[in-house]
């Protein structure tokens, strides 16, 4: 239902949202499942020093439904670092 949902305008009345068949939507469904799982260890099994603490890796997973026939799904490793320290960004 979104303004910016690009199969939403109105410089074409035929793209309004509502579809004369049911069956049919104009407007598709896309659902992002997202799972993050964090290793207690690096990913390449060598030490690093401040692991836990300044940075983290782990697997990535992610199915989409609403694409094509099938869900689709991506998987990969991330990193996550940590850039700041202080408790607060915007401290009033």
């Amino acid at each position: 239902d979104l303004p910016t949902n690009p199969f939403r305008h109105h410089y074409h009345p035929d793209h309004d949202g509502l579809a004369e068949n049911p069956k049919y939507p104009e407007i598709i469904e896309i659902t992002r499942n997202i799972e993050l799982t964090f290793s207690p260890v690096p990913v390449n099994g060598k030490t690093v020093p401040g692991y836990g603490e300044t940075e983290i890796h782990g697997t990535y997973r992610e199915s989409l439904a609403g694409l094509h026939s099938r869900a689709l799904a991506v998987e990969g490793h991330f990193v996550l670092k940590r850039l700041a320290i202080i408790p607060n960004l915007n401290e009033e």
